[in-house]
């Protein structure tokens, strides 16, 4: 073999080492963070990966007052998190729902812009989702 070739051999086999170890490194991350979920937020599924938009019912085009929703699986599928915010920004949340061993229920709590929170469980029952939950800190400038 000549210097040449075994230059262009050894860059060729170096190019595809890297990426293999690129490949195995993208692999690894998917499987870590597959697509499974907590079988309790199961139910949850349908709406994971989607955005709503929806406009208040006394939205005007001279004030409008629409909400964004965003729906995602995070934490390896240990919880499911809702990002909304109403007139990009004036006011949000964000809902993060989980399995509670302890209570046998699926819990969530949704945190604001404006200073409070709340804290709640749901029940899926009959292809409906039931929420009870109780606001805590109530701040100034919520809805």
């Amino acid at each position: 073999m000549t210097k040449t070739n075994h230059y262009h051999y050894m860059r060729t086999t170096r190019y595809i080492l890297v990426l293999l170890c690129a490949a195995g490194a993208v692999l690894h991350l998917a499987a870590a963070d597959g697509p499974t979920l907590d079988t309790h937020l199961e139910p949850l599924r349908p709406l994971l990966g989607k955005t709503w938009r929806g406009e208040f019912k006394n939205s005007t085009p001279e004030k409008p007052i629409v909400d964004v929703s965003r729906w995602e699986r995070i934490l390896n599928g240990k919880a499911v998190r809702v990002m909304h915010s109403i007139n990009e920004g004036a006011y949000g949340g964000e809902t993060i729902f989980t399995w509670d061993e302890k209570s046998q229920s699926v819990i969530y709590h949704y945190f604001t812009t404006a200073g409070f929170m709340t804290k709640g469980t749901m029940t899926f029952k009959q292809g409906k989702n039931i929420a009870v939950e109780q606001v805590s800190a109530r701040g100034e400038g919520g809805f």
